[in-house]
């Protein structure tokens, strides 16, 4: 089955870059949270593929649609996490695209059309990058550690914003980045490039695909204060083994 939706997100990514090489609109919903014409043609490309072919799914996107209780399966989906950036003809966007059995993933898919990078992972069966297999990071010793993070669109009114944690958190460590899109953070700790992921007030689109990606390839996943992670909750970690403790003490 991964491989039909593996095929459509390559599909769906044609159409990003016809936007992202092209002119399109851009779109407000909020304060500092643009949308463009190019979230909604490839949400609808993707919806349309799924009702059609597994009308009994529900979806639930970012969008477009709203969470369906009582089905078996759910489809989560970000047709482009990275809206700001692709906007600006910046390369960090991606599609993002789980696939849920019960509450509990199945199949996680993280394309990046313009870099070309497909994640992939399926329960049980590991995660990979354009077909190799990955794993997270061997990194022990936080002043050589490499993270990401982010922050929320209500960063300026918000006093949850992640201002103060992440300079805690960069005093202690070699570096952090900040590409703009959870869901490729969560994959570039998967396959080792970060070493740790941090994020407050995400939503579940932004997250679904990414942490089976990471906890296929060896990562531990939590809240920032060490409980049990929650797709709906309201703050993720994502990590090796070797850094968990050390970056959960700095951000409690």
């Amino acid at each position: 089955m991964i491989n039909k939706f593996e095929k459509l997100i390559k599909e769906a990514g044609k159409i990003g870059l016809e936007g992202y090489n092209g002119d399109f609109k851009t779109y407000y919903k909020a304060e500092r949270n643009p949308v463009t014409e190019y979230d909604t043609k490839i949400e609808k490309f993707i919806i349309n593929y799924i009702t059609e072919n597994y009308p009994d799914y529900g979806i639930y996107s970012e969008e477009d649609s709203k969470r369906s209780e009582g089905i078996k399966y759910t489809v989560y989906l970000d047709p482009i996490d990275g809206t700001v950036n692709f906007s600006r003809k910046i390369p960090f966007f991606c599609i993002s695209f789980a696939l849920y059995k019960e509450n509990k993933p199945e199949i996680g898919i993280v394309y990046l059309p313009v870099l070309n990078q497909m994640f992939t992972a399926q329960k049980g069966k590991g995660s990979f990058l354009n077909g190799k297999r990955i794993s997270v990071s061997e990194t022990t010793d936080m002043t050589k550690a490499i993270g990401a993070t982010g922050f929320p669109y209500d960063k300026h009114i918000s006093e949850i914003n992640n201002i103060n944690n992440f300079g805690t958190v960069l005093k202690k460590v070699q570096g952090l980045r900040r590409c703009g899109s959870a869901a490729i953070d969560i994959c570039y700790t998967a396959c080792g490039n970060y070493d740790f992921f941090w994020e407050l007030k995400l939503n579940p689109w932004d997250m679904a695909a990414g942490i089976l990606i990471a906890q296929e390839a060896g990562a531990i996943i939590t809240k920032i204060d060490g409980s049990d992670f929650d797709l709906y909750g309201d703050s993720i970690i994502v990590s090796n083994k070797k850094l968990h403790q050390n970056l959960l003490k700095l951000l409690l």
